[in-house]
């Protein structure tokens, strides 16, 4: 055998262990893998940090949609001013935000339980509205 078949075993050994340790100590002690409701809720994401409610999601989802808008009025413009460019830098930045904590609550919610259709829904819906939101800023970034 090669030295660098020796030096490989003890590593692919390793990892090996590591993995059958990973996956087979939690299944037998549990039997299968918890649910959200078998879990801690310290040890759970906590959304309602980001928006209280489904509602509160929503409401301002709606918010964000309508703000898209807002910047085709800048189209065009941002090399008049540096006050028009400061604006439409201001608000992409403002609604980006938006989005941002938008999307951490959809993908965390989605993420706790894959099957369920609303949260899944939910995910793609505001995944769509970025994507319109990025051809509704493209002219603000360099080609």
């Amino acid at each position: 055998m090669s030295r660098t078949v020796l030096r490989r075993l003890p590593l692919a050994g390793s990892v090996a262990f590591v993995i059958t340790l990973f996956t087979y100590l939690p299944a037998q002690e549990t039997g299968a893998v918890p649910t959200r409701d078998q879990i801690e809720e310290r040890n759970t994401w906590n959304v309602a940090d980001i928006f209280e409610s489904d509602a509160a999601w929503e409401t301002a989802f709606n918010v964000a949609e309508g703000r898209l808008g807002d910047f085709a009025r800048f189209e065009g413009q941002l090399g008049k001013s540096g006050g028009k460019l400061l604006a439409c830098l201001k608000l992409r930045d403002e609604v980006g935000l938006q989005f941002e904590h938008l999307h951490r609550y959809a993908a965390r919610k989605r993420d706790v339980d894959l099957g369920n259709s609303t949260n899944q829904s939910r995910a793609q819906r505001i995944e769509g509205l970025y994507t319109r939101f990025s051809s509704a800023t493209a002219f603000t970034s360099r080609r």
